[in-house]
């Protein structure tokens, strides 16, 4: 079993200046960092320094979101679950 934590415990808003934390994360004992793709964090993540800050501490990295009710995947009508579809694509594509 590995620890990991929830970027969003230690910082509003995941910009440029959170990603010191990857540091004091590792120091601490953890081994991964869990990170939201959802609105409005995936407009400002800094995936280049994220992919840097994980390749320098070691840690492993997941990603999390959620989706609104117009674009809830489970849910009829075809619409929503289509719509749902391109934010999941969307985050995935801008995650990499």
């Amino acid at each position: 079993m590995k620890y990991g934590v929830y970027a969003l415990i230690w910082t509003p808003v995941f910009g440029e200046k959170p990603l010191d934390m990857f540091d004091k994360l590792k120091e601490m004992g953890f081994e991964g960092i869990e990170i939201p793709l959802g609105y409005p964090f995936l407009s400002s993540l800094p995936i280049s320094g994220i992919k840097k800050k994980i390749e320098q501490t070691g840690l492993q990295c997941v990603c999390s979101t959620g989706l609104d009710e117009e674009h809830n995947i489970i849910q009829f009508p075809t619409r929503k679950r289509t719509e749902g579809n391109k934010i999941l694509t969307r985050m995935c594509k801008n995650s990499n």
